[in-house]
């Protein structure tokens, strides 16, 4: 099969490893803390080599800085390594032969008489095999072979030494012959082993002489205490012990024990040596076993990050993408879409699953099955997302079309034909919900989109007329007549701006009234002037007749610019606010927390950061402040939130260039929209609304 991308980085990864040196910690477990690494370095034919130890442990032969995973080089690099150290020289050999001759010499070397001791001691006492009865040579070896012996013994020295029975010797015959032969059994088997000594049996050779010293030695001290001796000269302790107790038949005896203490040094000396030479091929082992598992571990390790290297970027992407899928699916339902994300999902877990437990085995079809995945349930939630928001914009467009025409002066007619539209809006609003089809989706786009056309046909009607047209100028009259106003108050600290929609009977209606009696005064003049210039009666009644018409049309003028200096200030249109809002620089967005429940407080917060983002797209500063129920809010503003007291708030709120209000209500109302002399909007709309928050592209 063909090798998988990852793979290919894996391997490149790996092998680019090797140019650099070998590196103990990289080799650690995971588990492992303050490791103490120690080294220990020979050399063999020109080569070098370390033994690593971890923790004290044979962990890896290094050959030249490179670990060794061979068994037969590790074993056969310690073998040669540990003959040369540790296993004994010949003239180390010859030494021990030496002493082991040497203590064989002093047993019959004689103490207080020339050569005769031990073995002169064996003749006295029938126990050398000269002798033979019954056609076998009589020495003390055994139960019978003693009893024999002791026979003998008594039969030969029992009128000269008073025995009254053999039991008197048997027991001392049989402590000393087995010490005598017991020795030279010892010494023999030591002789034949030394001489015949090789790397194969050297541990062994040693081990017997080290643990035959302790019983040679007892086997001095029955010797030398027998009773068949006699008392060492100018040895007053052995006078003392073998007083009335020794026969005197055997020399005195002065076995060199200092030569045993002195075989019993040198061979521990070269046991101790010797040991890690015995061990050579365990430890082979164990240097073979640890490299292979750290090496097993390190490969895992390494070959684990490598992965997460390379699919680190990918999880994430993943992660990302299913939050992301997932509320695609939640808005519009497709089954084939929610197998292929649940794969995803599954593919991810298992993926970072093996990765971590070190099972590589599928990992690169995994992984490339994965990258596909990515790149197609995008692709597919691109796609519903596509799907979703076209009926969101369709409906969001009706919505602020509708909002727009609320905003406008209606006739019956026209209220009807609105009414109507903002009904059938409704009935799709309840059907229009997360989780639909793609062929419902479409099918409510459809609708939508007929609603905007009528909505855009109807407002298009009401703004051809002549009687709108006129409105039309008459409120754009009237705006600016308020905006002079605005001005003037600013100008001349008359009166707060923000008063005058407060009082507006007291100063807009003030203000109509001066434009009334400042032109009627006008036309009062004037008229008198014709009167003046008339003679006749009935061009007289005439021209009163027209004056009379001429200020019941000023009364008219005034009231009507009474009434739209009001409606284009307290109830303007939307064209109105969005001029009005263009000038201001600051807004400030409401939120009353206290007058909201969970669901409706979400979705009017949610609304009013789409605001935000929307507002400040136009370089304008917006801000939400939350209101709390018990006084005071929270001011929000880009990443920060601040706290404010009930009094810093509303001053804040109402130092904003605009205000906007988000409010509920159980229906959708038409909005009260504020210009000039303060710019407010206050919305009074669903829940539903303000989830999909039509409001955001008014600003756009």
């Amino acid at each position: 099969m063909r090798p998988g991308i990852y793979t290919v980085l894996l391997l490149f990864f790996l092998l680019s490893g090797v140019v650099f040196s070998f590196t103990a910690s990289d080799y650690f477990y995971s588990s492992e803390e303050d490791v103490t690494v120690t080294r220990e370095n020979f050399t063999l034919n020109g080569t070098e080599y370390e033994i690593l130890f971890f923790d004290g442990e044979e962990t890896f032969l290094l050959k030249n800085g490179e670990p060794v995973n061979d068994s037969e080089e590790i074993s056969q690099a310690l073998h040669d390594y540990y003959m040369e150290k540790y296993y004994p020289s010949e003239e180390e050999i010859q030494e021990v032969r030496d002493l082991v001759a040497g203590f064989n010499a002093s047993r019959n070397d004689g103490y207080d008489w020339k050569n005769k001791e031990e073995y002169v001691c064996r003749e006295i006492l029938f126990t050398d095999k000269r002798v033979m009865m019954d056609g076998e040579p009589v020495w003390c070896h055994d139960d019978d072979s003693c009893y024999r012996n002791a026979l003998l013994l008594y039969s030969a020295y029992s009128q000269g030494m008073g025995w009254g029975s053999y039991d008197v010797v048997l027991q001392p015959l049989k402590d000393f012959s087995y010490a005598s032969y017991g020795l030279d059994f010892i010494i023999e088997n030591m002789t034949t082993k030394l001489d015949a000594v090789d790397e194969g049996d050297v541990v062994e050779t040693f081990d017997y002489i080290d643990e035959s010293i302790p019983t040679m030695k007892d086997y001095v001290d029955d010797i030398e205490a027998t009773i068949f001796r006699t008392p060492r000269r100018d040895d007053l302790a052995d006078k003392e012990a073998c007083h009335l107790v020794c026969y005197g038949m055997c020399p005195s005896f002065d076995l060199d024990e200092n030569i045993l203490d002195e075989l019993d040094a040198k061979v521990a000396e070269l046991t101790d040596n010797i040991g890690p030479f015995a061990e050579y091929e365990d430890t082979s082992s164990t240097i073979y076993d640890n490299t292979g598992m750290r090496f097993s571990q390190y490969l895992n390790v390494t070959t684990s990050s490598q992965y997460d290297t390379v699919f680190a970027p990918l999880e994430g992407k993943g992660i990302e993408l299913e939050e992301y899928a997932d509320e695609a699916s939640g808005l519009v339902s497709n089954t084939s879409f929610m197998i292929k994300l649940e794969r995803l999902k599954e593919l991810r877990q298992s993926i970072r699953g093996d990765i971590n437990g070190n099972n590589f085995e599928t990992l690169d079809e995994d992984m490339e099955e994965y990258t596909e995945l990515l790149d197609e349930v995008q692709n597919a939630s691109d796609n519903l997302y596509s799907i979703y928001n076209k009926t969101a914009d369709a409906k969001n467009n009706a919505e602020m079309l509708l909002f727009e025409i609320g905003t406008k002066d209606l006739g019956p007619l026209d209220r009807e034909k609105f009414d109507e539209l903002r009904n059938r809006t409704s009935q799709l609003d309840k059907e229009f919900s997360s989780g639909m089809t793609a062929s419902q989706l479409a099918g409510l786009e459809e609708n939508y989109t007929e609603i905007s056309d009528d909505a855009m046909r109807l407002l298009g009607s009401i703004e051809s007329t002549g009687t709108s047209q006129a409105i039309v100028y008459f409120r754009s009259f009237a705006r600016r007549l308020n905006g002079g106003l605005a001005q003037f108050a600013e100008t001349t600290n008359i009166t707060s701006v923000e008063d005058i929609p407060e009082n507006q009977f007291t100063t807009l209606g003030g203000f109509s009234l001066l434009v009334f009696l400042s032109l009627g005064s006008i036309v009062l003049l004037f008229f008198l002037y014709i009167l003046r210039a008339c003679r006749h009666s009935s061009i007289k009644l005439i021209v009163v007749t027209g004056f009379v018409i001429s200020m019941l049309v000023l009364g008219a003028f005034a009231a009507s610019l009474f009434f739209f200096m009001q409606k284009t200030s307290t109830d303007a249109t939307m064209d109105e606010f969005l001029v009005d809002f263009k000038d201001r620089e600051t807004v400030a967005i409401v939120v009353d927390a206290g007058l909201l429940n969970t669901k409706e407080y979400d979705a009017i917060s949610g609304c009013a950061e789409n605001l935000v983002e929307s507002i400040r797209a136009t370089n304008k500063s917006a801000y939400i402040y939350t209101l709390k129920s018990g006084g005071g809010c929270t001011k929000s503003y880009e990443s920060h939130d601040e706290e404010l007291n009930e009094e810093m708030c509303l001053s804040d709120i109402s130092e904003s260039g605009s205000v906007i209000y988000l409010k509920p209500s159980s229906t959708i109302e038409e909005p009260k929209l504020y210009t000039t002399y303060l710019s407010k909007a206050e919305i009074y709309a669903t829940t539903d609304y303000y989830e999909y928050c039509p409001l955001s592209t008014m600003f756009e």
